[in-house]
Parts: C-alpha cells; structure tokens; sequence
C-alpha cells in the first residue's frame, strides 16, 4: 500500500548539481529549438510572403495553490514534524506552435515548498521541442510519460521518477530527459521508442518528514548496480473494435536504472566520532557484501527491519529507536528489465482492465500485476449524477531481496461520484485492504469549481494497521487531510 522512507524532494548537495546539468541541457535544446523554428520561419517566408503558417505568439497558462495539511494524530517518531503545517505550490507553462502546428515548443516549471521540512521542489515536467509529421513525431526534451490503465497502482509505469514530497500515495511523477520518437497510425497502431537521459534519484526525508520508518534514508549515499547514461524503452500500443466494445492493447519494455531503491543498512554522518569517511567505507562494504551475496541480507534492510519490528515491538520501542543517530538506509538501485502488457476493454459503462509488468532484476525475476473493472451508473435516477464503482485486486510475488512493496496481495474498491454540473464536483470513496495483514487504507477525495478561475480540492488518507507485523505501522500514526485552493490564470 506504501513504500516505507518516503518524501521530500529538495534544493541542494547533489540535486542542486544534476537540477544544474538537466537546466544547462535544456537551454542547449531551446537554443537548438530556436534555431529550427528561425530555418522553418525563413523557409516559409521565402516561398510565401504573403501568409505565414508560423504563430507569432506564445500561449500562456497557469495555475497558483495555496493550502494546508492536517495529521489527526501526534508524530509518532522523534523531531517529525507537528499536526499542520502550510502548502503553496505552482504551475506555469508557455507554447508555440508554428507550420500548421507541425512545430511545437512547450516549457512548463511547477514549484512545490512546504513547512514540513521548510524544503521546496522545483522541476520541468514539460521542456521540450517536438516535431509532428504524417505518420510520426519526435520530442526531445523533459517530458512525463504516463503508461497504466488501473486506477489503483500502476506496475508499468515506469519512465518517471516518482515526486514523493507531493503525497505518499501520489501518482505525480518528476520530469525526464529523453528522446522520443513516434511511429505509426490509427490503422496499424503506434510505436514509441525511447532514449532516456541521465538519472534521478528517488527522494527521501530528513528526521523532520512524516510519512517515513523509525529511521531515516539518507540517500546522500546512493550506489547503483549498473548505472548507464542513456536508459531504453519501447512501447506499442493499438486499439480494435471488439463486437460492440473496444479493445486497447499496449506492449512496453524497458531496459535501465529502476526508479525503485533497495533500502540497505547504513551508516549515518552524525558530525560527531563518526565522519562521513568512515561512514562512506562502512556503506560501501554493506553494499559490495550485498553484491556478492543478496541472500546474507534478504530484502536488503527493509527485510532486516521487519522482521526485527514483528517480534514484540510496538509504537514505544519505535519512538526510542528514532532517536537512533548513527544507523539508517541508504537508496540501493538495481538495473531492471521490465516487460509490460495493458488491456483495457469497453462496452456500454463497462470497462474491464488489466496491466502487469514482467521484472529482471538482482538475477531474480517476478511480475506485478493489477487487474479489475469499473461500472458507470449513468442518468442515476434521472439526475445528472454518474455513479462508478471501481474494482481491483494487486499482486505481486517478489521476494525481499526486491524494493519493498505492499501491493502483493491487495484488493481495492472505490466510489466515484461525478455532479456533471458546470462546477465539475466529483466525489471519490477508496479503501486498499491487504489480505495478509489486515492493514488498510482509506482514501476521500472531493474537488469542485467554485467559479471559472478557482478550484477547491480536498483529500484524505487514513492509514490503520494490526501491529507491527505489518510495515504500513510505520505510518499509522500520519493519517492526514490536504485542503487546497487553486487559482487559474
């Protein structure tokens, strides 16, 4: 349902370096967009003065949050933060397009600061130049590319990090660098090929952050199994007309860095006897022992730790422990190959779903997979009220020599609620349960127009766990509520 040592993503130390080379290539990239758009404007000017396809204006949006976070309960481990605390988050983005629309520049910034850890998020989730032909496009530049058709987790979705510091069950992913070429049609389907730039680390919190175990990841130590520069992917998809339904079909793979980390056992820098060198060789050994051997700590520290917390632990044992300065995690990343196949199956308000991902990773292979079906209960009652019931079961069979995940043996269901008004109100009832420890997870969602230019928006998670067998303990006591307002312009 969760992965333990989650949130923030911050400004500073080795992210504010690789944010510096991500910025640099991407003013190289607009530089060489500009240089295109000026050979196209000229060209088009030459053979036609008197009208222009180009469209001498940018486009302009966005959008400004501001709102607040409430934990209904005390923080469980020692120095996290306290019941409250303010949100402001923002959204801009400007684009041109030129030459019938063939051309197409598209730069979006978002900005995230919360007083959680007085930390702030800055990312490009949109950067890039692409090129739309007849039977093709490329895009080079930072883009988001969601794949998935389950409304829980997605297993396939694997091109992006994830943005952890937006909220721990997020599906808000952080821009990446990449080529993306585009080939195919209506009639024989689509293939995209990808060539993904440079890396990014998984973000994780300091001893203030909620959302997190006894002790903290300090990812100022990651180490990875085969880091490349150019990561690669493909992915074909097409849709058929099944009787009176239809049929999207998408096959993927992927072949790089995983975006998931193993949670090893670390040293930690306290500034005291203990010096970041010493820390530095000891971490090494814990993972070149690891290498050699996944079996001497299975599931990496995370599978150490459960097993350490299952035998008569409780929330007072976790609290002394969190005050713990010298031992920790630290992010481990695998190499991964991935193998992905989404069904999506519609007729009338029925839609039945399914995607799972085949993983190679540490000599090991296992699948994930999601499956279920919505139903929507149009007109309800002749109002203008659409009622979806939503149905799912997760699975995954890893062992813990793998990242960590509690999406192995899992069913969710949900509610949806949609006014169809002009103010857009949708109303969302969710709960995850886990059939092997009971643990659950509540999820309400309501969001609302209140005019033209603003939107209000509620959510809710609510964490419960039956003991410290169960590792969503470590965060039941962060059970919370966002309230957020956003204005458009």
């Amino acid at each position: 349902m969760h992965e333990l040592g989650l949130y923030s993503d911050s400004l500073g130390g080795k992210n504010m370096i690789n944010n510096k080379k991500i910025l640099i290539g991407l003013v190289a990239l607009f530089g060489l967009g500009s240089i295109v758009e000026s050979l196209a404007q000229t060209a088009n000017e030459s053979a036609n003065t008197e009208e222009s396809n180009i469209l001498e204006t940018w486009k302009f949006t966005g959008e400004l949050s501001a709102g607040a976070r409430l934990f209904f309960e005390d923080p469980l481990y020692y120095g996290q933060a306290d019941h409250a605390f303010p949100i402001v988050e923002g959204r801009l983005s400007a684009s041109r397009t030129w030459n019938d629309g063939k051309h197409r520049l598209m730069i979006e910034g978002y900005g995230r600061w919360d007083q959680d850890t007085d930390t702030s998020v800055v990312d490009l989730p949109e950067a890039y130049y692409q090129y739309v032909g007849e039977n093709g496009s490329i895009l080079v530049g930072s883009h988001i590319e969601f794949w998935g058709v389950a409304e829980s987790y997605n297993p396939v979705n694997v091109i992006n990090q994830k943005d952890n510091a937006a909220d721990i069950r997020t599906q808000q992913r952080l821009g990446q660098p990449m080529v993306k070429v585009e080939l195919g049609n209506d009639e024989v389907g689509t293939l995209a090929l990808f060539g993904l730039v440079g890396f990014r680390e998984r973000e994780y919190g300091d001893r203030s952050s909620r959302f997190r175990a006894p002790w903290i990841v300090d990812d100022e130590f990651d180490s990875y199994e085969d880091k490349r520069d150019i990561d690669f992917a493909g992915r074909y998809s097409h849709a058929f007309d099944v009787g009176e339904g239809s049929l999207d079909v998408a096959v993927s793979y992927f072949n790089g860095t995983s975006r998931e980390a193993k949670l090893l056992p670390a040293c930690l820098f306290n500034g005291l006897n203990i010096t970041k060198r010493i820390c530095k060789g000891v971490n090494r050994r814990i993972v070149k022992r690891y290498e050699n051997d996944a079996n001497i700590m299975p599931g990496g520290g995370l599978g150490v730790v459960q097993n350490f917390l299952a035998a008569n632990f409780g929330d007072d044992e976790a609290r002394r422990l969190s005050k713990l300065k010298r031992f920790g995690f630290q992010p481990y990343y695998q190499h991964l190959e991935q193998a992905g196949l989404e069904v999506a199956y519609g007729k009338d308000n029925l839609q039945v779903k399914f995607e799972g991902a085949w993983k190679h990773a540490s000599d090991e292979s296992y699948v994930s997979t999601v499956s279920g079906l919505e139903y929507t209960f149009s007109s309800v009652k002749d109002t203008d009220y659409d009622v979806t019931l939503i149905g799912e079961y997760l699975y995954d069979d890893r062992s813990m020599r793998q990242p960590y995940t509690n999406f192995d043996n899992d069913i969710f269901g949900a509610i949806r609620i949609a006014a169809n008004n002009t103010n857009n109100t949708v109303f969302t009832a969710g709960l995850f349960y886990d059939v092997d420890t009971n643990g659950t997870i509540g999820v309400l969602e309501f969001s609302t127009r209140l005019n033209d230019a603003v939107k209000l928006e509620a959510k809710a998670n609510i964490f419960q766990a039956d003991g410290w067998d169960d590792p969503l303990a470590a965060i039941a006591h962060d059970s919370y509520v966002d309230i957020k307002l956003t204005t458009f312009f």
